[in-house]
């Protein structure tokens, strides 16, 4: 249900270091799949490096490659250093910079807590996808995200019920299939 709804807990946690956390690890398409798998490789190679170390010593530490990342980081934000350090000192872990933003780069999810009219878009362009397949499935699963914070119980029973409401709709199930108590 996450995907109707969601807000980003991260960047509560790391206020305004999350927009220079993410601008740093955004994934660069060079056009050409392998370049940009290669250098992408150099990018987050270099980034775990200098997130999980207080700094760099000296560039012995770096490939050419990362020493030119790197060059590029410091032209672009001259205090990048104090940043990642701040947002290690919020975080109060080091990898956790790096785990957050490797996985965290390519969602397409909402980061805010969708209105009721956005949440309703959301659905009907989930019910034209449905239609598109032209066949009921043998089995549906709603899952709720409850504890993770990513959205609010109130938000949750709405798209709980909406979903089963247009399940309903779309493939006649028994009047069985309940919405939560609101």
């Amino acid at each position: 249900m996450d995907f109707y709804s969601t807000q980003n807990p991260f960047m509560g946690l790391l206020g305004p270091y999350f927009k220079f956390i993410d601008s740093i690890f955004k994934f660069e398409d060079l056009g050409d799949f392998q370049r940009s798998l290669i250098y992408r490789k150099t990018q987050l190679d270099c980034l775990e490096k200098l997130c999980s170390s207080n700094e760099i010593k000296n560039d012995q530490q770096l490939s050419e490659e990362e020493k030119e990342f790197l060059s590029c980081l410091k032209d672009k934000f001259p205090n990048w250093q104090d940043s990642i350090n701040q947002a290690k000192l919020l975080a109060k872990d080091d990898e956790f910079i790096t785990d957050l933003f490797y996985i965290g780069q390519q969602t397409e999810l909402p980061h805010h807590l969708s209105t009721k009219s956005e949440i309703r878009t959301l659905l009907s362009k989930t019910v034209t996808l449905l239609k598109l397949i032209n066949s009921a499935p043998v089995a549906i699963t709603l899952a709720r995200s409850e504890y993770d914070e990513y959205s609010t119980q109130d938000t949750l029973d709405f798209v709980h019920c909406e979903l089963v409401c247009m399940i309903k709709r779309l493939y006649c199930v028994p009047s069985d299939l309940e919405c939560p108590k609101l």
